[in-house]
C-alpha cells in the first residue's frame, strides 16, 4: 500500500481558562471565524470558534518537515494566546485540559450547545458514529484532530481501503500510545474520540484522524513525536496484505483498549506491532 508525497496537517482546539476567576471562559466572540469562513490572520494560519473552544488551521505540510509542522502550531499557539490576553484579560490563558467543564453562565449562547455540525464515522465498521451526549451537559471536549493527504488518488475501493487501512493503523501508534500519555483523554472520550473515529475526502487522497485529544499539539516534543507516528503508520501499510490482516485480527481488541482505556493491555497489544 503506497502513499506518495504525503503532506499533514491538523485543525487543534482549545479552551481559555481565567486565573484570577479560577473558572473557565468561553471563546465565543472571542476570536471570530467558524467553520465555513474561518478568520485568516496570515497566509495559511486561520482561527475559528467551535462551540466554546477556539480552533486553529495552519498550512499543511510534507511529512519529511517536522519542525516547520510544530513550528506552524507554536505560532498558531502564541496568537490564540496573545487574542486572549488583549480582548479577554492578562489573566486569561490557554487551558492544557482537552475535557472540561464549563460554568453554566458561560454555556448560554446558542453555539455552546453546537456538537458534531458534520458527521463522522468509524474506520472499523464503516459506520456513522452517533451524535455525542455526555452525562455531564457542561462538560467540553477539544480535540487534536491529524490530516494526512497523498497524490497517488487511485479508484474508489483503493482509495476506501487506504484510508480506513492508515485510521487503523494510526489507532496502533498514535491512539493507542495516547492512553498513556493524555491522562484526561478518558473523559474526552465520553464525547470524542473513539478508535476509528475519522472523516475522508474521496477522490482528494485525504484522510482526518479524530482519536486524539490536543494533548500532542502543546510540546514541542510531542508535536514532534506524532510526525513519527503518521510515518511509521504508513510504514506499517508498506507489506499491505500482512499489515491489513493484522489490523483486523486485532481488530477488537484495538478498540476496546482506546474505548475503555485499558492502558496495560494497550502497552501489551502495542508491543506487538512494534516488532
Amino acid at each position: 500500500m503506497r502513499f506518495e508525497k504525503v503532506m499533514i496537517g491538523g485543525d487543534p482546539e482549545y479552551f481559555l481558562y481565567d486565573q484570577e476567576s479560577g473558572k473557565m471562559h468561553s471563546a465565543i466572540g472571542v476570536y471570530g471565524g467558524s467553520k465555513k469562513d474561518p478568520l485568516y490572520w496570515q497566509e495559511g494560519f486561520g482561527v475559528q470558534e467551535d462551540n466554546v473552544a477556539v480552533e486553529i488551521n495552519f498550512p499543511p505540510v510534507p511529512i519529511t518537515a517536522p519542525y516547520e509542522f510544530s513550528g506552524n502550531i507554536e505560532a498558531s499557539l502564541e496568537y490564540i494566546s496573545r487574542i486572549a490576553r488583549d480582548k479577554v484579560g492578562r489573566d486569561v490563558i490557554l487551558h492544557p485540559g482537552s475535557a472540561c467543564v464549563f460554568p453554566a453562565s458561560e454555556l448560554k449562547h446558542p453555539k455552546a450547545k453546537e456538537f458534531g455540525c458534520d458527521p463522522d464515522y468509524n474506520a472499523w465498521t464503516m459506520e456513522m458514529n452517533p451524535r455525542p451526549s455526555a452525562v455531564n451537559p457542561t462538560l467540553r471536549t477539544a480535540g487534536g484532530h491529524i490530516w494526512v493527504s497523498w497524490k497517488n488518488i487511485q479508484e474508489k475501493q483503493t482509495e476506501i481501503l487506504k484510508s480506513t487501512s492508515l485510521i487503523k493503523a494510526m489507532d496502533v501508534f498514535i491512539g493507542i500510545p495516547s492512553l498513556w500519555e493524555d491522562m484526561g483523554g478518558g473523559h474526552r472520550r465520553e464525547l470524542y474520540g473513539r478508535a476509528g473515529c475519522f472523516r475522508m475526502k474521496l477522490g482528494e487522497g485525504m484522510a482526518e484522524y479524530r482519536v486524539p485529544s490536543n494533548y500532542w499539539t502543546l510540546q514541542n516534543a510531542y508535536r514532534l513525536k506524532i510526525v513519527e507516528r503518521i510515518q511509521q503508520s504508513i510504514n506499517f501499510l508498506k507489506n499491505e496484505k500482512d499489515s491489513v490482516e493484522m489490523l483486523d485480527f486485532y481488530g477488537k481488541d484495538i478498540q476496546s483498549v482506546i474505548n475503555n482505556g485499558q492502558i496495560a493491555q494497550a502497552r501489551k497489544l502495542h508491543s506487538l506491532f512494534e516488532r
